[in-house]
């Protein structure tokens, strides 16, 4: 006689994370930034010198946490929000598919944002919006 082991309930991947079983999370990392696309008028080189240290110093804390914490943060606060992309006032950038229906929205001057979307970890961003134009 042997004794078998009991079989889980659901699914052939209890207790494996998805790390492990190969899926890439990544509200799980640490972001990313790029200003590759950064529109002219709403750029670092438009900032002053607060602003400019203001926006480093968002980056740096920024990078230290996860999405889902800056995602589940305040959004006036260290956090960020959802920006239906018809709430926009200014011109979007051609590379932008009509299917990005969000954009990401971060505070790094005050309540000054900086606008942009996140594509598999990195946030792309492509306003920072001084003046409160952008919607």
């Amino acid at each position: 006689m042997t004794i078998q082991k009991p079989r889980p309930n659901k699914g052939a991947r209890i207790g494996i994370s998805p790390e492990s079983a190969g899926i890439d999370d990544w509200r799980r990392r640490h972001p990313t930034f790029s200003l590759q696309y950064t529109v002219q008028g709403y750029c670092v080189a438009d900032c002053d010198q607060e602003q400019k240290a203001a926006f480093a110093s968002t980056l740096l804390q920024l990078g230290k946490r996860t999405w889902l914490d800056i995602q589940q943060a305040d959004k006036h606060g260290s956090g960020s929000e959802k920006l239906p992309r018809s709430r926009l006032k200014v011109a979007i950038p051609n590379h932008i598919n009509a299917d990005q229906e969000f954009f990401t929205v971060v505070r790094f001057f005050g309540k000054s944002p900086m606008i942009g979307y996140v594509d598999r970890g990195v946030y792309y961003i492509v306003w920072l919006d001084r003046n409160h134009s952008c919607y």
